[in-house]
């Protein structure tokens, strides 16, 4: 802190409040490196001291100085690693290649890793100093590693002044080893329960604080980029593959994206992607997405508001809109999060998510004949009115697994029927109307 005499462009001498007193809120951190000048060199023996200099006019309150460090390395390594989610059964080695760097120098690095949970086992790694990465193959022939086993690992990387860095910091990476061989043709899921469908890190399905179902939900905040190119992709897999419909060939969830974006350029960004060949390589199923995709997820990511329930969207795609999937192949499926080594937000959400299934399926006949509102429903009650034309209507109401959840029939006169849905949870769900002029459908959200 110093609050000292200061001189403005002019000649006139000002000073600070004769009354302004330091206090701990106004300290900040100055950083010297003692050869910038050119007036030392490495290798001399210097006195230092601090000086403050005063003249005979005006004074201030003075110069505090506090956490005095001198050539002192409290920073430990700087660990950069592209982490594994999964590895198929009949891999026959296991791959971990890392980065490491510190200005001090490395003293030691190990690969830590465990099979399902049971006792850690360390690798050490020769530390060269002229090289900063470094890469361990895993034999897994003969190891009795079988499908649905998994791997815990992590980097421990340490330097001269003893300062240590885990990646991951807490935890480890978990790596099941899968078998790819029973393939879906629907998944439906509303996660209010956690299940074991899905491979990946920084990401689980739980009910994070504030929110009254589950859902998927990357790490919140998600962690900015530590991959090898200072990037980082989140991923959250579905383990079984999906062959694609030849009619039904859409995925629909809800979501919530708070991730770091630009109008000058790629940031943070979301995506749905596809492989056909075991997961070797990804095709994106829609083009990539962020915070600014819609307007109140930009005004929460740059208020920096965390997510909630009210800010849900339904998304819905084509899985063959690409042309590089078609109906018949089977495909594994996944959510990915790119995160850099800069900004990052509140992270993903994704719920009520349907592959394939029965709300995907449904067929919106007669659009322009129905009205339904509001949409997104907000409240307890739902309006629907049909043409006079109509007469006699059965009203059903849809959830993902294609129950229906509610039913009514009324008397079609051209005025809106009110209908309560305050018994229905927050998510997707299809109004079906079948009538003499034929069955209309329509998707509606719930949230509340």
């Amino acid at each position: 802190i110093w609050l000292t005499k200061w001189s403005s462009s002019s000649d006139t001498e000002a000073q600070p409040n004769s009354t302004a007193i330091g206090d701990p809120t106004l300290f900040v951190s100055r950083t010297i490196n003692m050869l910038t000048n050119g007036n030392f060199s490495a290798g001399n023996e210097v006195l230092i001291r601090f000086r403050l200099f005063a003249d005979q006019l005006v004074h201030g309150w003075g110069w505090s100085v506090d956490n005095l460090k001198i050539q002192i390395d409290d920073t430990p390594p700087v660990i950069l690693h592209n982490h594994s989610d999964f590895i198929i059964s009949s891999a026959t080695n296991f791959n971990v290649t890392t980065k490491v760097t510190d200005v001090g120098g490395l003293k030691d690095l190990f690969i830590e890793y465990s099979i399902n949970n049971g006792t850690l086992t360390s690798l050490p790694q020769v530390v060269t100093p002229a090289i900063d990465q470094y890469s361990l193959d895993l034999s897994l022939i003969g190891s009795g590693l079988i499908a649905g086993d998994e791997i815990q690992y992590r980097i421990r990387a340490t330097d001269k002044s003893n300062n240590t860095t885990l990646l991951p910091a807490t935890g480890f990476f978990r790596v099941p080893l899968l078998s790819f061989g029973s393939t879906l043709t629907t998944y439906v899921s509303d996660f209010n329960s956690a299940n074991a469908d899905f491979a990946g890190n920084y990401f689980s399905i739980t009910k994070p604080t504030g929110f009254s179902d589950g859902a998927v939900h990357s790490s919140h905040p998600y962690l900015n980029g530590f991959g090898l190119d200072n990037t980082s992709s989140f991923r959250f897999m579905l383990k079984k593959p999906v062959v694609i419909d030849a009619t039904n060939h859409y995925i629909s969830f809800d979501e919530i994206v708070l991730a770091e974006f630009s109008p000058t350029a790629v940031k943070d960004f979301a995506v749905v992607e596809g492989s056909k060949d075991n997961g070797v390589t990804w095709q994106s199923l829609l083009d990539p997405y962020t915070a600014n995709a819609e307007v109140d997820w930009a005004v929460a990511f740059v208020s920096k508001v965390d997510g909630s329930p009210a800010l849900f969207r339904n998304r819905q795609f084509d899985i063959t809109k690409n042309g590089i999937f078609k109906a018949g192949e089977a495909i594994l499926l996944r959510f990915r999060l790119l995160s850099n080594a800069t900004t990052n937000g509140w992270g993903w959400a994704i719920d009520n998510l349907s592959i394939q299934g029965p709300i995907t399926g449904l067929e919106n006949n007669h659009e322009s004949s129905i009205q339904i509102y509001p949409n997104p429903v907000t409240s307890n009650y739902l309006f629907i009115a049909l043409p006079k034309k109509f007469e006699e209507a059965a009203i059903s109401i849809h959830n993902l697994q294609g129950q229906s959840v509610i039913s009514s029939q009324f008397q079609s006169n051209g005025e809106a029927q009110k209908i309560y849905i305050g018994d229905l949870a927050n998510g997707l769900y299809v109004v079906k109307v079948i009538s003499d002029a034929g069955v209309l459908t329509r998707k509606i959200v719930v949230k509340r």
